[in-house]
């Protein structure tokens, strides 16, 4: 039995029905179809402090936030994605530090 494959050259980010027909030596054939989608494309995730946020900043990628008094803050997340739907947003433990805390959102 002999297989051979061909390399196949996608034009980008889609969703594509690949078509696979196997043959034998009396000419007999069987065909099998698949539907595949590829997504190259990483998510777009911008972060925001929502109105009404005390005693917190957010300056481009850095939160400060006074943890020794009074106040709260909520997060604005939106992340989009052009070839799918996104699947989750994780946000890292932030260690608190001399009363003030500061990570990455």
């Amino acid at each position: 039995m002999a297989v051979r494959l061909r390399r196949l050259e996608l034009p980008g980010d889609d969703t594509y029905a690949l078509r696979v027909v196997a043959s034998d030596a009396l000419g007999f054939t069987t065909a099998s179809s698949v539907i595949v989608t590829f997504d190259n494309t990483p998510p777009v995730n911008s972060v925001a402090l929502a109105s009404g946020a005390t005693n917190a900043t957010l300056t481009g990628q850095t939160l400060y936030y006074r943890g020794n008094t009074t106040g709260s803050f909520k997060f604005v997340d939106t992340v989009t994605d052009a070839a799918s739907t996104p699947a989750s947003v994780t946000y890292p433990a932030w260690p608190a530090v001399d009363g003030r805390t500061r990570g990455r959102p």
